[in-house]
Protein backbone atom coordinates (compact mmCIF):
# COMPACT_ATOMS: atom_id res chain seq x y z
CA UNK A 1 0.00 0.00 0.00
CA UNK A 2 1.32 3.48 -0.88
CA UNK A 3 1.80 5.97 1.26
CA UNK A 4 -0.72 7.96 -0.66
CA UNK A 5 -3.52 5.54 -0.43
CA UNK A 6 -3.08 5.50 2.84
CA UNK A 7 -3.39 8.91 3.61
CA UNK A 8 -6.97 8.16 1.51
CA UNK A 9 -7.71 5.47 3.12
CA UNK A 10 -7.02 7.24 6.74
CA UNK A 11 -9.10 10.05 5.61
CA UNK A 12 -12.38 7.91 4.15
CA UNK A 13 -12.01 6.65 7.68
CA UNK A 14 -11.68 10.02 9.53
CA UNK A 15 -14.81 11.25 7.47
CA UNK A 16 -16.77 7.93 8.35
CA UNK A 17 -16.20 8.16 11.69
CA UNK A 18 -17.37 11.63 12.21
CA UNK A 19 -20.26 10.93 10.26
CA UNK A 20 -21.14 8.19 13.21
CA UNK A 21 -20.25 10.27 15.68
CA UNK A 22 -23.67 11.86 17.08
CA UNK A 23 -21.85 14.34 19.47
CA UNK A 24 -19.42 15.57 16.79
CA UNK A 25 -20.18 18.75 15.48
CA UNK A 26 -22.62 18.74 12.40
CA UNK A 27 -20.91 19.64 9.43
CA UNK A 28 -22.38 19.88 5.74
CA UNK A 29 -21.63 17.02 3.58
CA UNK A 30 -19.86 19.28 0.74
CA UNK A 31 -18.15 16.27 -0.32
CA UNK A 32 -18.10 12.71 -0.66
CA UNK A 33 -15.81 9.52 0.09
CA UNK A 34 -16.20 7.02 -2.96
CA UNK A 35 -15.88 3.33 -1.32
CA UNK A 36 -14.90 1.89 -4.58
CA UNK A 37 -12.47 4.27 -5.41
CA UNK A 38 -11.12 4.75 -1.86
CA UNK A 39 -11.30 8.60 -2.68
CA UNK A 40 -12.51 11.94 -1.85
CA UNK A 41 -15.32 13.29 -4.68
CA UNK A 42 -16.35 17.17 -4.37
CA UNK A 43 -19.98 18.78 -5.88
CA UNK A 44 -18.08 22.42 -5.89
CA UNK A 45 -14.90 24.17 -5.35
CA UNK A 46 -16.18 25.61 -2.01
CA UNK A 47 -16.22 21.61 -1.06
CA UNK A 48 -12.26 22.08 -0.84
CA UNK A 49 -12.84 23.78 2.02
CA UNK A 50 -15.05 21.80 4.16
CA UNK A 51 -13.31 18.72 3.19
CA UNK A 52 -9.74 20.59 4.64
CA UNK A 53 -11.44 21.39 7.56
CA UNK A 54 -12.82 18.40 8.74
CA UNK A 55 -9.80 16.36 7.33
CA UNK A 56 -6.73 18.96 8.64
CA UNK A 57 -5.24 19.80 5.09
CA UNK A 58 -5.22 16.45 3.69
CA UNK A 59 -3.39 15.81 0.33
CA UNK A 60 -6.83 13.44 -0.47
CA UNK A 61 -8.97 16.69 -0.56
CA UNK A 62 -6.58 18.64 -2.79
CA UNK A 63 -6.28 15.54 -5.23
CA UNK A 64 -10.05 15.54 -5.03
CA UNK A 65 -10.26 19.10 -6.01
CA UNK A 66 -7.66 18.48 -8.95
CA UNK A 67 -10.09 16.34 -10.34
CA UNK A 68 -13.08 18.59 -9.69
CA UNK A 69 -11.05 21.43 -11.73
CA UNK A 70 -10.04 18.77 -14.78
CA UNK A 71 -13.77 18.04 -14.93
CA UNK A 72 -15.16 22.00 -14.60
CA UNK A 73 -12.12 24.01 -15.88
CA UNK A 74 -13.88 27.56 -15.30
CA UNK A 75 -13.36 26.99 -11.96
CA UNK A 76 -9.80 26.59 -11.53
CA UNK A 77 -9.19 30.25 -10.79
CA UNK A 78 -11.11 30.23 -7.60
CA UNK A 79 -9.44 26.66 -6.90
CA UNK A 80 -6.07 28.54 -7.08
CA UNK A 81 -7.01 31.34 -4.59
CA UNK A 82 -8.42 28.04 -2.27
CA UNK A 83 -5.09 26.42 -2.77
CA UNK A 84 -2.82 29.52 -2.41
CA UNK A 85 -4.78 30.41 1.10
CA UNK A 86 -5.40 26.71 2.73
CA UNK A 87 -1.81 24.99 1.39
CA UNK A 88 1.22 26.59 -0.44
CA UNK A 89 1.51 29.94 -2.61
CA UNK A 90 3.04 27.98 -5.36
CA UNK A 91 1.23 24.74 -5.40
CA UNK A 92 -1.91 27.04 -6.34
CA UNK A 93 -0.01 27.56 -9.97
CA UNK A 94 -1.56 24.22 -11.02
CA UNK A 95 -5.25 25.87 -11.18
CA UNK A 96 -4.04 29.38 -11.96
CA UNK A 97 -2.03 29.03 -14.85
CA UNK A 98 -4.51 26.60 -17.08
CA UNK A 99 -7.48 29.19 -16.03
CA UNK A 100 -5.36 32.04 -17.15
CA UNK A 101 -6.06 31.60 -20.86
CA UNK A 102 -8.26 34.63 -21.28
CA UNK A 103 -7.85 36.14 -17.89
CA UNK A 104 -9.82 39.56 -16.37
CA UNK A 105 -8.17 42.47 -15.68
CA UNK A 106 -9.18 41.60 -12.01
CA UNK A 107 -7.64 38.21 -12.34
CA UNK A 108 -4.28 40.09 -13.35
CA UNK A 109 -3.81 42.14 -10.50
CA UNK A 110 -5.25 39.30 -8.22
CA UNK A 111 -3.02 39.31 -5.24
CA UNK A 112 -3.28 35.58 -5.00
CA UNK A 113 -1.58 35.24 -8.36
CA UNK A 114 0.38 37.12 -7.75
CA UNK A 115 2.20 35.54 -4.32
CA UNK A 116 1.89 32.30 -6.24
CA UNK A 117 4.00 33.50 -8.77
CA UNK A 118 6.44 35.47 -7.21
CA UNK A 119 6.91 32.18 -4.53
CA UNK A 120 6.99 29.45 -7.59
CA UNK A 121 10.13 31.54 -8.92
CA UNK A 122 12.10 31.32 -5.97
CA UNK A 123 11.77 27.29 -6.86
CA UNK A 124 14.59 24.97 -7.78
CA UNK A 125 14.91 24.86 -12.36
CA UNK A 126 13.62 21.13 -12.03
CA UNK A 127 10.50 21.59 -10.16
CA UNK A 128 7.06 21.69 -12.39
CA UNK A 129 5.99 24.74 -10.37
CA UNK A 130 8.57 27.26 -11.21
CA UNK A 131 7.84 26.27 -15.30
CA UNK A 132 4.08 27.69 -14.21
CA UNK A 133 5.13 30.28 -12.83
CA UNK A 134 7.62 31.13 -15.74
CA UNK A 135 4.54 30.68 -17.98
CA UNK A 136 2.04 33.22 -15.95
CA UNK A 137 4.71 35.46 -15.65
CA UNK A 138 5.57 35.83 -19.10
CA UNK A 139 1.58 35.09 -20.29
CA UNK A 140 -1.58 37.41 -20.46
CA UNK A 141 -0.84 38.94 -17.17
CA UNK A 142 3.04 39.69 -17.70
CA UNK A 143 2.27 43.63 -17.91
CA UNK A 144 0.64 43.18 -14.09
CA UNK A 145 3.12 40.87 -12.76
CA UNK A 146 6.55 42.31 -14.02
CA UNK A 147 6.34 45.19 -11.68
CA UNK A 148 6.34 42.71 -8.46
CA UNK A 149 8.82 40.42 -9.90
CA UNK A 150 11.19 43.18 -10.32
CA UNK A 151 10.38 44.60 -6.81
CA UNK A 152 11.13 41.06 -5.55
CA UNK A 153 14.39 41.63 -6.66
CA UNK A 154 15.93 43.00 -3.65
CA UNK A 155 14.26 40.72 -0.78
CA UNK A 156 14.04 37.58 -2.70
CA UNK A 157 16.42 34.57 -2.28
CA UNK A 158 19.38 33.34 -4.55
CA UNK A 159 16.72 31.04 -6.91
CA UNK A 160 14.34 33.77 -6.70
CA UNK A 161 17.21 36.26 -8.38
CA UNK A 162 18.70 33.64 -10.65
CA UNK A 163 14.85 33.15 -12.34
CA UNK A 164 13.31 36.02 -12.20
CA UNK A 165 16.51 37.69 -13.70
CA UNK A 166 16.76 35.35 -16.23
CA UNK A 167 12.56 36.19 -16.88
CA UNK A 168 12.96 39.65 -17.30
CA UNK A 169 15.91 39.51 -19.65
CA UNK A 170 13.60 37.07 -22.16
CA UNK A 171 10.94 39.47 -21.75
CA UNK A 172 12.94 42.53 -22.50
CA UNK A 173 15.13 40.75 -25.17
CA UNK A 174 11.18 40.03 -26.55
CA UNK A 175 10.27 43.37 -26.82
CA UNK A 176 13.41 44.52 -28.58
CA UNK A 177 12.35 41.91 -31.15
CA UNK A 178 9.04 42.61 -31.55
CA UNK A 179 10.34 46.45 -31.63
CA UNK A 180 12.24 45.65 -34.84
CA UNK A 181 10.04 44.27 -36.53
CA UNK A 182 7.24 47.48 -36.09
Amino acid sequence: MTTNSRSIGLAAATVMMLAQLSWAVPTVAAYEVDQKQNRIVLSSVEDFTQCQNDLSYSDACLDALKRYIKAHPADGFAAGKLVRARFSHWLALQFFVPALTKPSPQQCEDEDLRMAVLSGLALPDDDPNEALAAKAAQGACAASLQPHIRNGLGDGSALYKKNATALLAKRKSGEKKQGDKL
